[in-house]
């Protein structure tokens, strides 16, 4: 079933202090889904597993799921990163990752993020890592992303079969209490009629969506970081 044979979505807004917010909106829209976009916020174990909330439902459908993290720096990395070669960003990108998924205990985060694993080995999942920068192109660490209240974008996308597309913007870093003790809500927005408002509201989510997968500053998965995540 397509999206669109679904004349009106159920919901605009999803709250999670009374819906379920995975069994009412993730589960049921990527049953429909063939491909997943996701712009993940600042990389941890916990927002990647959050990540995973449903997504077998787009892995029965033989989808695909492109997904934009960014790296939690510290201030050394960071200053590495602003004076280095390629190779030196992907090192320290890689040290980055790997040091978040090995400190994972949860038996949630474990098992979630096994799940992309899974994805990534079968190469229906691709990441990308954004290093966040200023206007002045400085790149930006973790305290100065707290203080300047940076990436606070909260976007995904879900395409069906026939091309149209559901877009949400909410918390992408909620934590796992936060998703469970109900204390965040999401937007949610549809291309059809394709003259419509909602219609406009998923073409620039789309459009922001591509323009960071595509920046100057996105980088590919280094090979080293997804050998260690798929072992």
């Amino acid at each position: 079933m397509a999206f669109s044979e679904q004349a009106d979505w159920p919901h605009a807004n999803y709250n999670s202090e009374i819906d379920n917010i995975v069994t009412e909106f993730f589960i049921p829209t990527l049953k429909k889904s063939t491909t997943y976009q996701r712009i993940g916020g600042l990389f941890s174990s916990n927002s990647f597993a959050l990540c995973a909330r449903g997504i077998k439902e787009l892995v029965a459908n033989e989808g695909r799921m492109q997904l934009i993290i960014s790296p939690i720096l510290n201030k050394e990395d960071a200053i590495i990163i602003q004076n280095t070669t390629t190779t030196n960003t992907e090192e320290v990108i890689t040290k980055n990752i790997l040091n978040e998924l090995n400190s994972i205990e949860s038996e949630f985060e474990k098992d979630h993020v096994d799940a992309l694993r899974c994805l990534l080995k079968e190469d229906y999942l691709e990441i990308r890592v954004h290093v966040p920068r200023d206007e002045n192109g400085n790149v930006l660490d973790k305290e100065k992303i707290i203080e300047q209240n940076r990436l606070t974008e909260k976007i995904g996308i879900f395409q069906d079969r026939d091309g149209e597309s559901v877009s949400f913007r909410g918390p992408v870093n909620a934590s796992r209490d936060s998703w469970e003790k109900g204390t965040f809500s999401i937007a949610v927005d549809v291309s059809w009629p394709t003259d419509s408002k909602t219609a406009k509201h998923v073409e620039n989510d789309i459009e922001r969506f591509d323009q960071l997968w595509n920046d100057v500053d996105t980088y590919r998965l280094p090979e080293l970081a997804k050998k260690e995540i798929i072992i």
